[in-house]
């Protein structure tokens, strides 16, 4: 692929433009104008950077946004379901009086108004309301399918992208195509709802198109809408890498009790990972995640599929229907005294259950709405397991949380979360014993899944923050509590490949040996704590190297020559780590990463793109597809480095055994495949608890992120340990 410029230039006057950099501004610079794509500029030779990764210009306009924000009044406006709305109240208070009525038709043994009461409870539970703002999105969070007009049929919550009938200029100096998909979102209380999960790319769109979504925010808070671009590097230049860089793709204040609709572009479908859309005026901050799912021609059936990815996750996400929340959830305990009332339970029974302790479902009515408003407190299932353990928090000052870091609970497929910040208020201030907030630092969390099904956990740091267009945008005046540009990478819960890429500094690519991606280490008190590498060129250069007791063993990854270098620069040297010796020293069995083993002999059968590596008659062609040696963990029950490359990165989603989705087929309860290669994160059986104790392979600037990466894509809270240990700088 021939790269002719160096930065977007759109042709369309709807979209916007990047202006050229000043002439004394470094062309070089990672993140300005746009972020640097790493692999391409390295192939190329010149500073290729991300289409719509540049945020603000020179005058401070936002510059992702396409065209203008409309801000109404949400009354008399039209719902995401099509009704009029006719009032904009939270849909837990609505729900705490709906409660309320059905426990005072339950007292007076009024089964017409119970029932009445039942109805609407369930209805705003369900989402399938009339005339409010939140019609259509339901507070349970369970598989919904297609419900509206364009949702895809069978698949969950799906929108495909059509072609807008705009084109640009794409960065290889050819017109593209624009494409589009609307997305709406609910802001509530403490939670950010979509009827969007995936966003399913069309097999005519070419990698290089840009996509543009039309969002619609109902709000019943006052909050930032700010989408983050969400980026996988260039690979090899044939397909979606490693995950790369996150940005703030704009910035806009919305009020509440409004509609607002506004329109966002978020560049290459090539890079796109997928799209978080951030609120931050509450404490964890609303959030909800759309995944980038790619439709592909499936070589080795000869079928249009979905890329292996998106296959399973819609698997994980098709399994979540109303049977895995757990009874632990209070939208849950509502649910099953709506179902109770309307299948005839006796009244007085049906009045204990709301208003007695000692009665199931756990808990009264009023605490179950405390509970859904505030993810920031433990539910009384978790917090009777945590006092079992003999933890009482916030008794001893010094460790309000006994061993632990944080606290976490999953029910209704959302995380619940406390910190020792949560107890710091409360509390004299003191010196304190704490680890080091930089790296190497190691942290404690508990961690409960109280659903009906199993989870995928993983922790995501994202870094410092690397540039603040929006920050200073006087258009954004509120982008002070933007991420702007960071650098997110998984810490726990990943794929083995992960740790290989902490040791080279995020880079290697086969054939292509060792780019070190920028900004990986941004903090000169990290930096020094790596340790040197050699690469495929002699040449010394840094990355992190996770502590001996850790590693379970040590793997040497020592990729022969040809695996170093590429065309027009072959590599002269194997790599060495920092002893001097060949390969690169990763833990047989380093904790966090997953353990999946690929077998030997001919996958090619199995590859839907139909990829060939190796020669196996000496004719010159390739003939089949063959796992290579070195990158086989010596340790049989330690996980080989399944690369995210075109070659390899199918078999992190299906099983190289018979290239389904199942870890096996005659025991689909065992789980996905995904789920031994980690590539979601670590299963968590379902009521189940364990602690996960990990280690910053870097330093935080902003936050950790506790992600489910399987069942609810958008459940993610973050852990501020900046915060929390600023007390020692006092």
């Amino acid at each position: 692929m021939v790269l002719l410029s160096t930065l977007l230039l759109a042709a369309s006057a709807q979209l916007p433009v990047f202006q050229d950099p000043a002439p004394n501004r470094d062309p070089w610079h990672p993140n300005d104008p746009g972020i640097l794509e790493p692999v391409w500029a390295e192939l190329a030779g010149i500073p290729v950077r991300t289409p719509n990764s540049h945020q603000v210009d020179g005058h401070s306009d936002l510059l992702n946004l396409v065209g203008k924000v409309r801000k109404r009044k949400a009354k008399g406006q039209k719902g995401l379901t099509g009704n009029t709305i006719t009032r904009a109240q939270e849909p837990h208070r609505d729900l705490a009086q709906a409660l309320e009525d059905l426990e005072d038709g339950a007292d007076r043994g009024n089964q017409a108004q119970a029932n009445a009461a039942a109805l609407r409870v369930q209805s705003i539970l369900l989402g399938t309301t009339n005339g409010e703002i939140y019609d259509g999105f339901s507070l349970l969070n369970s598989a919904q399918g297609a419900y509206l007009p364009d949702h895809e049929a069978g698949l969950e919550r799906t929108k495909r992208l059509r072609d807008s009938g705009y084109t640009v200029t794409g960065v290889d100096g050819v017109t593209r195509r624009v494409w589009e998909a609307n997305v709406s979102v609910l802001w509530h209380d403490d939670d950010n709802v979509s009827d969007t999960a995936f966003l399913l790319i069309p097999l005519d769109a070419h990698p290089l198109d840009q996509v543009m979504i039309h969002y619609t925010v109902y709000s019943l808070e006052r909050e930032d809408f700010a989408p983050a671009t969400f980026l996988n590097d260039a690979g090899n230049g044939s397909g979606p890498g490693l995950p790369f860089k996150g940005y703030d793709a704009t910035w806009v204040a919305i009020g509440s009790n409004m509609k607002v609709d506004l329109t966002v572009a978020h560049g290459a479908l090539s890079s796109l990972e997928g799209v978080q859309l951030w609120g931050w005026r509450s404490n964890p901050e609303r959030s909800t995640w759309l995944q980038v799912v790619r439709e592909i021609h499936n070589v080795s059936t000869g079928q249009l599929s979905l890329d292996a990815k998106g296959q399973a996750l819609m698997a994980a996400a098709a399994a979540n229907d109303l049977s895995t929340i757990g009874a632990s959830a209070p939208e849950r305990k509502a649910y099953d005294v709506v179902q109770a009332t309307l299948a005839g339970a006796p009244l007085d029974l049906i009045a204990d259950m709301l208003s007695k302790n000692d009665v199931l479902p756990r808990g009264i009515a009023k605490d179950w709405i405390d509970l859904m408003s505030d993810r920031r407190e433990l539910p009384p299932e978790a917090m009777a397991q945590l006092l079992g353990e003999g933890v009482q928090p916030g008794v001893d000052p010094r460790h309000p949380l006994g061993p632990y870091d944080a606290v976490a609970a999953i029910v209704n497929h959302e995380y619940y979360l406390i910190t020792e910040d949560d107890f710091r208020g409360e509390m004299p201030p003191m010196r304190r014993d704490l680890p080091e907030n930089s790296q190497g630092q190691e942290l404690k969390l508990r961690l409960y899944n109280l659903d009906n099904a199993p989870h995928r956990v993983r922790l995501e740091d994202y870094g410092a923050p690397l540039w603040d267009d929006i920050k200073t945008c006087r258009r954004a005046p509120a982008g002070g509590h933007s991420l702007e540009v960071f650098s997110c990478k998984p810490l726990w819960g990943a794929t083995k490949q992960a740790e290989l890429q902490w040791r080279t500094a995020w880079g290697y690519r086969s054939g292509l040996g060792v780019l070190q991606q920028y900004d990986v280490y941004p903090r000169a008190m990290d930096q020094a704590k790596l340790l040197p590498y050699a690469d495929g060129y002699g040449q010394a250069t840094l990355g992190w190297s996770y502590p001996a007791h850790l590693r379970g063993g040590e793997f040497r990854f020592n990729p022969p020559l040809e695996a170093l270098g590429r065309p027009g620069r072959p590599a002269t040297d194997l790599l060495r780590d920092a002893d001097g010796q060949p390969g690169l020293v990763l833990g047989k069995q380093t904790v966090g990463f997953g353990p999946a083993k690929m077998p030997g002999g001919d996958l090619a059968a199995l590859h839907p793109g139909g990829l060939l590596n190796f020669d196996s008659d000496g004719d010159g062609f390739d003939d089949q597809l063959v796992f290579p040696d070195w990158l086989r963990n010596p340790d049989p029950a330690g996980g080989d480095l399944i690369l995210p490359e075109e070659l390899w990165q199918p078999f992190l989603f299906l099983n190289p055994q018979d290239g389904g989705l199942l870890l096996d087929p005659a025991q689909p309860e065992l789980g996905l495949w995904a789920d031994a290669t980690y590539a979601f994160g670590a299963p968590m059986d379902q009521l189940s608890a364990q602690t996960v104790e990990w280690i910053r392979p870097r330093a935080s600037g902003q936050a950790v992120w506790l992600v489910d990466g399987g069942q609810r894509v958008s459940a993610a809270i973050p852990i501020h340990l900046e915060e929390r240990y600023e007390i020692e700088n006092d």
